[in-house]
């Protein structure tokens, strides 16, 4: 994926996964929030997860 013109914050609310990007691993279980900055850039989520994304648009 690559990253929205904004923000985005992503809820966990159930399973677990893996946020992958350029400089890391960040592990995601759920009950666990992550906010996405903009200038991210490319990054994918892999996993048994279910999730929210909430944007501004």
């Amino acid at each position: 994926m690559n990253s929205l013109d904004v923000f985005l914050l992503i809820c966990i609310i159930n399973g677990k996964g893996k946020l992958i990007y350029e400089n890391g691993v960040i592990v995601l279980i759920s009950g666990s929030n992550i906010m996405i900055p903009a200038n991210m850039g490319n990054y994918q989520i892999k996993g048994d997860i279910e999730v929210i994304a909430c944007y501004v648009n």
